[in-house]
Protein backbone atom coordinates (compact mmCIF):
# COMPACT_ATOMS: atom_id res chain seq x y z
CA UNK A 1 0.00 0.00 0.00
CA UNK A 2 3.04 2.22 0.55
CA UNK A 3 4.35 2.16 -2.68
CA UNK A 4 0.90 2.84 -4.26
CA UNK A 5 0.54 5.87 -2.15
CA UNK A 6 4.11 7.31 -2.83
CA UNK A 7 2.92 6.95 -6.79
CA UNK A 8 -0.40 8.76 -6.10
CA UNK A 9 1.53 11.62 -4.25
CA UNK A 10 4.06 12.09 -7.15
CA UNK A 11 0.90 12.01 -9.78
CA UNK A 12 -0.68 14.68 -7.77
CA UNK A 13 1.92 16.63 -6.91
CA UNK A 14 3.43 16.94 -10.68
CA UNK A 15 -0.22 18.04 -11.95
CA UNK A 16 -0.85 20.85 -9.52
CA UNK A 17 2.58 21.83 -8.36
CA UNK A 18 1.76 22.22 -4.84
CA UNK A 19 2.93 19.69 -1.53
CA UNK A 20 0.76 16.79 -1.08
CA UNK A 21 0.53 14.04 1.90
CA UNK A 22 -1.64 11.02 1.85
CA UNK A 23 -2.08 7.96 4.27
CA UNK A 24 -3.91 4.99 4.71
CA UNK A 25 -6.29 4.08 7.23
CA UNK A 26 -7.61 1.02 8.05
CA UNK A 27 -10.68 0.26 10.00
CA UNK A 28 -11.83 -2.93 11.36
CA UNK A 29 -15.38 -3.20 12.98
CA UNK A 30 -16.35 -6.43 15.13
CA UNK A 31 -19.31 -7.22 17.56
CA UNK A 32 -18.62 -8.66 20.64
CA UNK A 33 -21.29 -10.45 23.36
CA UNK A 34 -20.97 -9.88 26.82
CA UNK A 35 -21.52 -12.77 29.23
CA UNK A 36 -23.17 -11.47 32.49
CA UNK A 37 -23.30 -13.81 35.65
CA UNK A 38 -25.99 -15.46 37.20
CA UNK A 39 -27.64 -13.59 39.83
CA UNK A 40 -25.78 -10.35 38.45
CA UNK A 41 -25.67 -7.76 36.12
CA UNK A 42 -22.69 -6.06 34.71
CA UNK A 43 -22.54 -2.63 33.59
CA UNK A 44 -18.82 -2.21 31.81
CA UNK A 45 -17.70 0.98 30.35
CA UNK A 46 -14.50 1.56 28.10
CA UNK A 47 -12.49 4.58 27.75
CA UNK A 48 -9.84 5.65 26.17
CA UNK A 49 -8.04 9.03 26.62
CA UNK A 50 -7.86 12.07 24.25
CA UNK A 51 -5.38 15.05 24.30
CA UNK A 52 -6.81 18.32 22.35
CA UNK A 53 -4.02 20.91 22.51
CA UNK A 54 -4.40 24.47 21.34
CA UNK A 55 -1.30 25.85 20.18
CA UNK A 56 -0.74 29.40 19.41
CA UNK A 57 2.14 32.44 19.46
CA UNK A 58 2.57 36.17 18.31
CA UNK A 59 5.84 37.27 17.27
CA UNK A 60 7.28 40.54 16.29
CA UNK A 61 9.62 40.51 12.54
CA UNK A 62 12.11 43.64 12.08
CA UNK A 63 10.02 45.14 9.73
CA UNK A 64 6.30 44.70 9.47
CA UNK A 65 3.28 44.25 11.81
CA UNK A 66 3.00 41.43 14.43
CA UNK A 67 2.11 37.76 13.14
CA UNK A 68 -0.02 34.91 14.97
CA UNK A 69 -0.32 31.69 14.18
CA UNK A 70 -2.21 28.93 15.89
CA UNK A 71 -3.46 25.47 15.64
CA UNK A 72 -5.53 22.53 17.58
CA UNK A 73 -4.05 19.23 17.71
CA UNK A 74 -6.14 16.06 18.69
CA UNK A 75 -4.54 12.57 19.37
CA UNK A 76 -5.61 9.28 20.69
CA UNK A 77 -3.22 7.76 23.36
CA UNK A 78 -3.13 3.89 23.17
CA UNK A 79 -4.40 2.84 26.90
CA UNK A 80 -8.08 2.23 27.28
CA UNK A 81 -9.62 2.33 30.58
CA UNK A 82 -12.71 -0.27 31.40
CA UNK A 83 -14.20 0.20 34.64
CA UNK A 84 -17.37 -2.49 35.60
CA UNK A 85 -19.66 -3.44 38.07
CA UNK A 86 -21.65 -6.25 39.32
CA UNK A 87 -25.33 -5.43 40.59
CA UNK A 88 -26.68 -8.39 42.59
CA UNK A 89 -29.80 -9.07 40.77
CA UNK A 90 -30.61 -12.45 43.62
CA UNK A 91 -34.18 -11.23 44.43
CA UNK A 92 -34.86 -10.73 40.73
CA UNK A 93 -34.32 -14.06 40.08
CA UNK A 94 -35.35 -15.77 43.41
CA UNK A 95 -31.86 -16.97 44.47
CA UNK A 96 -30.68 -16.86 47.78
CA UNK A 97 -28.81 -13.77 47.96
CA UNK A 98 -27.30 -15.21 51.41
CA UNK A 99 -23.94 -13.88 52.66
CA UNK A 100 -21.70 -13.41 49.44
CA UNK A 101 -19.50 -10.65 49.51
CA UNK A 102 -18.60 -8.97 45.92
CA UNK A 103 -15.58 -6.10 45.29
CA UNK A 104 -13.10 -5.50 43.20
CA UNK A 105 -9.99 -5.61 41.94
CA UNK A 106 -7.74 -2.58 40.14
CA UNK A 107 -5.90 -4.77 37.12
CA UNK A 108 -3.44 -3.06 34.94
CA UNK A 109 -1.41 -4.41 31.75
CA UNK A 110 -0.34 -3.56 28.34
CA UNK A 111 -2.57 -1.04 26.84
CA UNK A 112 -5.58 -1.17 29.73
CA UNK A 113 -6.72 -0.85 33.09
CA UNK A 114 -9.82 -2.83 34.04
CA UNK A 115 -11.91 -2.69 37.30
CA UNK A 116 -12.42 -6.71 37.73
CA UNK A 117 -15.60 -7.48 40.08
CA UNK A 118 -15.32 -10.33 42.03
CA UNK A 119 -17.22 -12.36 44.17
CA UNK A 120 -16.26 -14.80 47.31
CA UNK A 121 -18.45 -17.86 48.38
CA UNK A 122 -16.76 -20.06 50.74
CA UNK A 123 -12.93 -20.40 50.50
CA UNK A 124 -13.25 -19.34 46.49
CA UNK A 125 -12.74 -16.13 44.75
CA UNK A 126 -13.68 -15.88 41.03
CA UNK A 127 -13.58 -12.70 38.88
CA UNK A 128 -16.05 -11.68 36.62
CA UNK A 129 -14.69 -11.00 33.54
CA UNK A 130 -11.56 -12.62 33.58
CA UNK A 131 -9.54 -15.89 34.20
CA UNK A 132 -8.80 -14.62 37.44
CA UNK A 133 -9.44 -16.82 40.24
CA UNK A 134 -8.21 -17.65 43.80
CA UNK A 135 -9.30 -20.99 45.26
CA UNK A 136 -8.33 -21.81 48.79
CA UNK A 137 -5.34 -19.51 48.79
CA UNK A 138 -3.61 -20.76 45.55
CA UNK A 139 -4.30 -17.56 42.46
CA UNK A 140 -5.16 -19.84 39.30
CA UNK A 141 -5.11 -17.84 35.66
CA UNK A 142 -7.49 -19.49 33.19
CA UNK A 143 -8.55 -18.83 29.89
CA UNK A 144 -11.79 -17.40 29.64
CA UNK A 145 -13.95 -15.87 32.14
CA UNK A 146 -12.69 -16.97 35.86
CA UNK A 147 -13.36 -20.49 36.47
CA UNK A 148 -16.79 -20.99 34.68
CA UNK A 149 -16.96 -24.49 36.19
CA UNK A 150 -16.14 -23.56 39.63
CA UNK A 151 -19.13 -20.36 39.42
CA UNK A 152 -20.92 -19.91 42.37
CA UNK A 153 -24.01 -20.67 43.26
CA UNK A 154 -23.02 -24.16 42.09
CA UNK A 155 -25.91 -27.68 42.84
CA UNK A 156 -22.61 -29.20 43.33
CA UNK A 157 -20.62 -27.59 45.76
CA UNK A 158 -23.03 -27.28 48.48
CA UNK A 159 -22.27 -23.92 50.79
CA UNK A 160 -20.73 -23.60 53.80
CA UNK A 161 -22.44 -21.68 56.05
CA UNK A 162 -20.08 -22.60 58.78
CA UNK A 163 -17.34 -19.89 57.06
CA UNK A 164 -16.86 -16.21 57.96
CA UNK A 165 -16.80 -14.76 54.38
CA UNK A 166 -15.31 -11.51 55.54
CA UNK A 167 -12.26 -13.32 56.97
CA UNK A 168 -12.06 -15.51 54.24
CA UNK A 169 -12.10 -12.53 51.40
CA UNK A 170 -9.41 -11.26 53.45
CA UNK A 171 -7.49 -14.34 53.46
CA UNK A 172 -8.09 -14.95 49.29
CA UNK A 173 -6.78 -11.34 48.55
CA UNK A 174 -3.92 -11.58 50.24
CA UNK A 175 -1.58 -13.38 47.75
CA UNK A 176 -2.26 -9.66 45.40
CA UNK A 177 -1.06 -8.51 47.76
CA UNK A 178 2.10 -10.59 48.89
CA UNK A 179 2.96 -10.91 44.74
CA UNK A 180 1.14 -7.98 43.05
CA UNK A 181 2.31 -9.02 39.90
CA UNK A 182 1.48 -11.90 37.70
CA UNK A 183 1.74 -13.78 34.16
CA UNK A 184 -1.58 -14.35 32.46
CA UNK A 185 -2.57 -15.56 29.52
CA UNK A 186 -3.83 -13.18 27.10
CA UNK A 187 -6.65 -15.57 26.06
CA UNK A 188 -8.26 -14.46 30.27
CA UNK A 189 -8.52 -11.97 29.41
CA UNK A 190 -12.37 -10.17 28.05
CA UNK A 191 -12.25 -10.48 24.03
CA UNK A 192 -13.30 -7.06 23.12
CA UNK A 193 -10.30 -5.99 24.91
CA UNK A 194 -7.51 -8.33 23.11
CA UNK A 195 -9.19 -6.74 20.05
CA UNK A 196 -9.21 -2.96 20.89
CA UNK A 197 -5.35 -2.95 22.44
CA UNK A 198 -4.27 -5.45 19.79
CA UNK A 199 -3.11 -8.54 21.60
CA UNK A 200 -2.02 -11.79 19.76
CA UNK A 201 -4.33 -15.00 21.57
CA UNK A 202 -1.90 -17.71 22.83
CA UNK A 203 0.78 -15.16 23.99
CA UNK A 204 0.87 -14.03 27.89
CA UNK A 205 1.01 -10.84 29.49
CA UNK A 206 2.60 -9.18 32.75
CA UNK A 207 -0.06 -7.90 34.96
CA UNK A 208 -0.53 -5.91 38.04
CA UNK A 209 -3.22 -6.56 40.40
CA UNK A 210 -4.24 -3.77 43.27
CA UNK A 211 -6.70 -4.42 46.03
CA UNK A 212 -8.11 -1.69 46.98
CA UNK A 213 -8.53 0.28 49.95
CA UNK A 214 -11.88 -0.47 52.23
CA UNK A 215 -13.83 3.19 53.07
Amino acid sequence: MKPLLGKLEAGIKSKLQSEVSLSNVLTQEKAFTVKARECFELQVDIYRLQYRLSLSCEWKPMFGKKKYWSTKVEAWIGQFSRPCRAIPRQRECGCDEGDSIHGALDLSGPGSELGEPYLVRDRLLVAFTTGVSVDDGKVLLRDGQGGDAHWPPSDETPRDWTIDERQSEEELLRPFLDTPSFTMPVDALPEYLTFLVGLQTGTTVTVNVRVPLRV
